[in-house]
């Protein structure tokens, strides 16, 4: 009975067909193809490209301060002379009046300031471009490792079943102790929660890429048994820390943010000194009553100073100065984060090449020490225990291995991030890894 519930369980777990693999005739999509689904579809992306938009209005508002203002208003009026009512008579009016700024501090100052908040707001937009690419990959690559840890998941379940199945015959005619029995029952239970377990990471991986996509996946190329795993070039890691503090975009923006502020402060001192607008102005009002009717034109300089605004001004300029004093801080912690970045990407990248081979070499060793402990199990010099854990070192080993050859793809288009270089070009060069 209990041979029948764990080939039942076993064929229940090994049977069951990944989410991916449910429409075989369907073409498999690869990187690039769900990156071009992403432009389309992301959210996040979305947002930042709306933003940068409204950022962009910004310019047209602060340069409209420098231009002509130009206001009409019009009136008409019923004029009561007495109180008893038996005089009066109606009006009508118009007025127009164009004001151009001759000198006006402030707004020459927001103009600087919305130069610097337009190119922050264009370099956020690349980070988000360049952050796209790396959230793509890694929920591409986080769906083909689930994958792959969900076969080796099963079929570990499948060889620790037949290993189960080969203790009982052989405890049943006496070459094998109970515990031996007991131990592959407890390692073949642990290998169906595996199972279980490998197969709910599977579904969060690929609700992880439905999120920026919007859409479901039914195939997914995978990456090729044999690929190249090339070191940064140049293999030089000051190198890449020079590059990231020049171009990378998150730095960049905290660089405008900055200067920003230095605008910032340039502006409230700027509300101390005077304006002066060339102002020219017209009316007109005609009425019943000819004393009424009136014709004006005049043309004037206008200076305005602001003598004193209850201390409002100088509270501004020093609000300003700490908040320059907190953005020089916050680009400097920027850069050092972006130096770490970029010098653990690189690290990265250069222990993945050498964690591949190793990883690649344990493996064989592995599956030929399984292979020994097999052999050895046959002719009863070892035991099912070492069998069982043989099994699992095997594929441990294999898990192991794929994983890390994901993160070398992942961390190899971190290291551009970081250096502000990454752009589609990289994608499609792993994309050409893809079978």
């Amino acid at each position: 009975m209990r041979n029948k519930l764990i080939t039942f369980v076993s064929g229940l777990f090994l049977s069951a067909p990944c989410v991916l693999l449910t429409l075989p005739n369907a073409a498999a999509e690869d990187l690039i193809d769900i990156y071009q689904q992403a432009l389309e579809n992301d959210a996040t992306l979305d947002a930042t490209k709306y933003n940068h938009e409204a950022t962009l209005e910004l310019e047209s508002q602060a340069r409209a301060t420098l231009l002509p203002q130009i206001n009409l208003s019009a009136n008409t009026a019923l004029h009561d002379i007495d109180n008893d009512r038996r005089g009066g008579f109606d009006s009508q009016g118009y007025s127009l009046s164009l004001t151009q700024a001759l000198f006006n501090k402030p707004a020459f100052a927001a103009v600087n300031q919305v130069d610097l908040a337009i190119k922050q707001s264009q370099t956020a937009l690349e980070s988000a471009e360049q952050n796209l690419i790396i959230r793509v990959s890694e929920a591409y690559f986080n769906i083909l490792s689930a994958l792959d840890n969900l076969d080796f998941a099963r079929s570990e379940n499948k060889a620790i079943s037949r290993q189960l199945e080969q203790a009982e015959k052989r405890f049943e005619v006496g070459l094998t102790a109970v515990t031996d029995v007991k131990e592959a029952l407890a390692r073949y239970d642990l290998s169906v929660a595996q199972v279980i377990a490998a197969d709910n990471r599977l579904n969060q991986a690929q609700e992880a890429l439905k999120i920026i996509t919007n859409q479901d996946y039914n195939d997914l190329k995978i990456l090729r048994s044999e690929i190249r795993f090339l070191p940064p070039e140049p293999a030089n890691i000051d190198h890449w820390v020079s590059v990231a503090e020049k171009n990378n975009r998150q730095y960049l923006a905290a660089q405008y943010s900055a200067e920003t502020a230095i605008e910032e402060v340039k502006l409230q001192q700027s509300f101390h000194y005077p304006t002066l607008s060339l102002v020219g102005s017209h009316s007109d009002t005609s009425s019943d009553s000819p004393l009424f009717d009136s014709r004006r034109s005049a043309l004037m300089l206008q200076l305005d100073v602001a003598l004193f605004s209850g201390g409002s001004t100088s509270s501004k300029v020093r609000q300003a100065k700490a908040s320059q004093r907190a953005s020089k801080r916050n680009l400097e912690a920027q850069r050092r984060a972006v130096v770490q970045l970029t010098r653990n990407a690189y690290l990265g990248v250069t222990a993945d090449i050498s964690r591949v081979k190793a990883l690649k070499q344990a493996l064989v060793s592995t599956q030929a020490g399984a292979d020994a402990t097999q052999a050895g199990f046959d002719v009863g010099t070892r035991t099912a225990i070492d069998v069982l854990i043989a099994l699992r070192e095997t594929f441990r080993a294999k898990a192991d291995y794929s994983t890390a050859r994901y993160a070398y793809i992942i961390n190899s288009l971190r290291l551009k991030q970081g250096a502000g270089t990454l752009n589609v070009s990289d994608l499609k060069k792993i994309n050409n890894w893809l079978e």
